[in-house]
């Protein structure tokens, strides 16, 4: 059994052989909530209706003390009405602009397979990329200095996620999918942690059995870091399933699921994101619960941002100081490009 190996199939066979069906219809779908968005763009609501709010009851006053007195100055008013404009369309805009909630907008996938010429059964594992469009640390300072690591080492804000989908197909034709049988889900696994909590822990990698998506039982986001639980424990945790409801189903199509490109893992940065290139476990090799997965790299992002922030402002309370963040941006960027 030592001759299994994992091997990728190219994109351009997938889409000659017409295997595009079957990895569409074994692609989970995806729980997901409106919660996890970026914290800042509220500061701008609460400064747009409290400039708002000071004209309106100035207007007010100016407009009985100008009538008590006999007159009314249009002109002042429309001066005035233009300045307060001119401060609040910005912050409105900015509010729309920023109040985007980090979500799953997409998936790359790639399409692996194991055999050996002795043995019949081919092993076979669909490894889903799902793309969230941003990353938001609970931590506000953190937060920033970890925007400024992203633009400058990744070129881009989104967080790509690791799903794997292991199956068997039980003849020695790989493309003879009829057969193909489910065995599982490989995924970081976050259960029980508060969405929030800063300290997430992606070095539990858990493997399920087929039978555990059973009944509409979703895979669901489980925190801000975009590690994954399933729905049935939402249900045993009442404070997360209703505190940030709604939740929403992502569903695949051929649209959203794309096959995953060198050029595509190029342009994303595939390397600087610790994305490990064959799948983690061998089913050829015994009991899959038994198996583990440890990936030192894991958290590289968080350790470089944290020397940065400690290189550069020393040992801070962040969230109470995230405008030093800002002011010392070139620094942070200076720092990243010299310890990419």
């Amino acid at each position: 059994m030592e001759d299994f190996t994992w091997k990728l199939i190219e994109p351009e066979r997938i889409k000659s052989e017409n295997l595009e069906p079957y990895i569409l219809q074994n692609a989970p779908p995806i729980l997901y909530n409106k919660n996890d968005k970026e914290k800042m763009s509220v500061n701008y609501l609460i400064s747009f209706f409290f400039v708002v709010g000071f004209y309106l009851i100035f207007l007010s006053i100016w407009t009985f003390i100008e009538i008590d007195l006999g007159g009314f100055e249009l002109s002042l008013f429309f001066i005035i009405t233009i300045i307060v404009i001119a401060i609040a369309l910005p912050l409105i805009l900015l509010y729309i602009r920023r109040n985007v909630y980090n979500k799953p907008i997409q998936s790359y996938y790639e399409w692996f397979i194991a055999q050996s010429d002795n043995i019949e059964t081919i092993y076979s594992c669909l490894v889903l990329y799902p793309i969230f469009s941003g990353k938001t640390h609970p931590d506000k300072g953190f937060n920033r200095a970890y925007k400024i690591y992203e633009e400058t080492v990744l070129s881009n804000k989104i967080d790509i996620t690791q799903i794997e989908i292991y199956f068997k197909i039980n003849s020695k034709n790989p493309n003879n999918l009829e057969s193909l049988e489910l065995i599982g889900y490989f995924f970081k696994y976050g259960e029980g942690q508060q969405f929030f909590d800063e300290n997430t822990n992606r070095d539990v990698w858990r493997f399920f059995k087929a039978l555990k998506s059973k009944e509409d039982n979703f895979i669901s986001v489980a925190n801000w870091d975009h590690l994954y639980e399933w729905r049935d424990d939402l249900v045993f945790d009442f404070d997360k399933l209703h505190e940030l409801a709604p939740w929403i189903i992502l569903r695949w199509n051929n649209l959203n699921l794309i096959p995953l490109t060198p050029e595509a893992k190029k342009k994303l940065r595939f390397g600087k994101r610790n994305i490990t290139p064959l799948p983690k476990l061998k089913p050829w090799a015994g009991d899959l619960f038994k198996q583990e997965y440890h990936n030192e790299a894991e958290y590289n992002d968080l350790k470089a941002t944290q020397n940065a922030i400690k290189t550069i402002l020393g040992d801070i309370i962040l969230s109470k100081d995230s405008k030093l963040i800002k002011k010392n941006f070139n620094n942070f960027k200076e720092y990243f490009v010299k310890n990419a």
